[in-house]
């Protein structure tokens, strides 16, 4: 499998004519995808809450807080590449998500997270040459920031 999926693999340059682009998260900032599949090796909301309680408790490493900072922008980054549809394993959704508008278990409970329609851009936007620019942001950041916020506020 791997080498037939080497033989199909096309240069950076014509990566828009890719059915599928495999990437690390690193490799994916700046660029959008309109679906993204993600592994379950991300930081979940289970070893945020146990970071949180154990920060109540006592100090915790400068380093392992570096580390968990940096598994949640990876995360963050993760998430945010997706245009229209982004698959998650369940066990990496936030508990701010569950239950949500556009969120649907698939698959043995892993769920497809949906952002609704981008709003119109502003009549002032259409008049622009640059209109086909205007992206809207997705609600996937507000509850992201809520992660970030619960490790802030234990701090």
């Amino acid at each position: 499998m791997i080498k037939e999926l080497k033989r199909r693999q096309v240069a950076d340059g014509a990566r828009h004519q890719a059915q599928i682009c495999f990437s690390t998260v690193h490799k994916s900032k700046g660029l959008e995808y309109d679906a993204v599949q993600l592994t379950d090796d991300f930081i979940g909301p289970e070893s945020i809450d146990r970071l949180v309680r154990e920060l109540a408790l006592r100090p915790v490493e400068p380093s392992l807080l570096a580390q968990v900072m940096e598994e949640v922008n990876l995360l963050y980054v993760a998430l945010t590449r997706a245009k229209n549809v982004l698959y998650m394993p369940a066990s990496r959704v936030p508990h701010e998500f569950a239950g949500g508008a556009g969120i649907t278990p698939i698959h043995g409970g892993t769920p497809l997270f949906t952002p609704p329609p981008p709003p119109s851009p502003p009549a002032s936007a259409s008049r622009s040459p640059h209109a086909h620019d205007y992206l809207a942001s997705t609600p996937v950041a507000p509850q992201l920031q809520s992660l970030q916020s619960r490790l802030d506020a234990a701090m």
